[in-house]
């Protein structure tokens, strides 16, 4: 939603800026009007801040240890960690929140990511601190995700704030399931999934989209109000979005259709294959009904046969498959390309730029400081930090490498990776690990050893410790089960990793432990309850809802023929 920009918000940002990075002021007329119904704050007026809601706070531990879940959790990192709450200090001292609670935490992610808790931390990807140019950037992103804190974003997310237009969407998702369900063949567990999937891909990234704004607006006025530029701090965090948005795109688009032209040779192959089968089958039924003098002519006569024969059916064989390949293909990649669409987090960088220069047009006219590009190059190269920086980026292209499979290339750029302070990290010993498995070396000790180096790093990933936990279980299941439960006491049994240790319980053999922990996962963490109760199934099990699965499949296989397949 456009806003114009009113004089007394561009009369009362201008003093602000000149009285330098101090407490933001709060207009008694402003509170109140702009806390909205689900306890949210709001910006009117670009460059007056609303008073902040009142919150209950997430707890710290749990909050850190999920985000040590996901992917190769956190990066020990610590000078530079000391400089990004530098920056938070002075956020918060700006806008009279020095009492509330949080930290800056960086994820050894190579993707522009960033992002904010209920816990009132931040977390901020590597791939950001080696891509920013300035001091300026660097505090755009900060500023924009405690903007996100401030104002209570996170209360969009909690149970019941949805209301009557919750409401009207089920109402919209029902009728749409029930108008399908003649032709698709779908049940009532598949219309709730409907209706579920209208009320998270409709309702939420509309709320995700204005509340971007929102940050974007917390962000500029904070950092206008402490003194960095614009065009060095919000434009080019914006600009770079842009770019590297546009850059996965493409690399996404590239990768889907080398997945299209690997799975149609799939589907080719596969066909071959039955056909071939079902050739074999029949030559060798006739075989025992001829007389052995009879049998080397008349094999090679049937041989001749069938090969005519394939030679007219697999080519209207792996069409017909190929096509119906193709129609759901067409379909799915329809469906999720719209659904990228829907679940965006955040518009055009360029429009949001755009935005913000039009709102905050005259005090960024009236102040155009330079670059803080020494103070970020010099936080840079603090202790560790050139190193870690270096390294990291040293890992990225090793997984690269393997990837390409050029596997000794791989195996020695990951060694240079997991040495100095980077030794024991999650992202350098994993690679590393995998290229000894693939190149069999023993120069670098074997894979297992060199996984648990990662617990004696400041910082244990998840992902690791299931990976050594799954290859201690393929000697020593006893061990490997001990090892699990006490990695899974370290992180705090974060709700995250429920899943992943009842799925290990049923692997190993714990089926009933593994029930049990799925439902108290699904009493504790309704977040996870489908998560934990699938990773309890057991193969018998799961069996059957792929037979169940497969019925669905058939019938959406046979409208996909009659509607594309001629």
């Amino acid at each position: 939603m456009q806003m114009r920009l009113a004089v007394a918000g561009v009369t009362a940002l201008l003093a602000l800026l000149a009285s330098g990075c101090t407490t933001v002021s709060l207009p008694t007329s402003m509170v109140g009007a702009t806390t909205l119904a689900s306890n949210r704050a709001a910006i009117t007026v670009p460059g007056i801040l609303p008073a902040p809601p009142a919150r209950a706070w997430l707890k710290d531990d749990v909050d850190v240890n999920e985000h040590r879940a996901d992917g190769w959790g956190l990066v020990a990192m610590p000078e530079m960690e000391a400089y990004l709450n530098s920056l938070l200090q002075k956020i918060k001292a700006a806008t009279g929140t020095q009492t509330w609670p949080g930290k800056v935490h960086i994820t050894a992610e190579s993707a522009l990511t960033a992002s904010s808790s209920a816990a009132g931390n931040i977390y901020i990807s590597l791939g950001w601190l080696q891509s920013a140019e300035s001091e300026d950037e660097v505090f755009a992103i900060l500023s924009h995700e405690y903007g996100h804190i401030y104002l209570n974003h996170h209360s969009a997310y909690a149970v019941g704030n949805l209301g009557d237009t919750s409401l009207l969407l089920a109402s919209i998702g029902w009728s749409y399931a029930n108008r399908k369900a003649a032709d698709t063949g779908w049940n009532g567990v598949d219309k709730i999934q409907v209706v579920q999937l209208v009320g998270s891909t409709v309702l939420m990234p509309a709320w995700e989209r204005s509340l971007e704004e929102q940050a974007d607006m917390f962000g500029t006025t904070v950092s206008l109000k402490c003194g960095y530029s614009y065009i060095h701090g919000f434009k080019a965090f914006l600009e770079r979005i842009d770019s590297y948005d546009r850059s996965a795109r493409q690399e996404d688009e590239a990768l889907q259709q080398e997945q299209a032209r690997l799975a149609r040779e799939l589907v080719k192959k596969q066909t071959l294959a039955r056909i071939a089968s079902t050739s074999a089958a029949t030559s060798t039924n006739v075989a025992p009904s001829v007389q052995p003098d009879q049998t080397q002519s008349l094999l090679s006569g049937l041989n001749n046969a069938l090969t005519q024969l394939n030679a007219a059916l697999v080519e209207g064989q792996v069409k017909l498959d190929q096509g119906t390949f193709d129609a759901g293909r067409s379909i799915n990649v329809t469906i999720q390309t719209t659904l990228t669409q829907l679940r965006e987090t955040h518009p055009d960088g360029a429009l949001r730029e755009d935005f913000l220069s039009k709102q905050f047009a005259d005090p960024i006219k009236h102040s155009r400081p330079p670059a803080r590009v020494r103070e970020w190059e010099s936080a840079k190269k603090r202790g560790q930090n050139a190193e870690i920086l270096s390294h990291y980026g040293t890992a990225w292209k090793a997984m690269d490498i393997l990837k390409r499979g050029d596997r000794q290339s791989g195996l020695k750029m990951a060694a240079q990776a997991a040495s100095g302070a980077t030794a024991n990290d999650a992202t350098m010993v994993e690679p590393l690990a995998i290229a000894i498995d693939d190149t069999h070396s023993t120069r670098q000790g074997k894979a297992l050893d060199v996984l648990l180096r990662n617990l004696r790093s400041s910082e244990r990933s998840w992902r690791v410790q299931l990976d050594i936990a799954d290859r201690l279980s393929l000697t020593d299941p006893a061990r490997a089960r001990t090892f699990l439960d006490q990695q899974f006491q370290y992180f705090g049994k974060a709700p995250k990793l429920w899943p992943d240790v009842i799925a290990f319980y049923q692997k190993t053999g714990n089926t009933q432990e593994g029930k049990q922990m799925a439902l108290a996962c699904a009493a504790a963490s309704p977040d996870y309850r489908n998560a934990c109760m699938t990773a309890s199934q057991s193969p018998a099990e799961m069996a059957q809802i792929k037979a169940k699965t497969d019925a669905h499949t058939n019938i959406v296989v046979e409208q996909v023929k009659k509607r594309w397949i001629k």
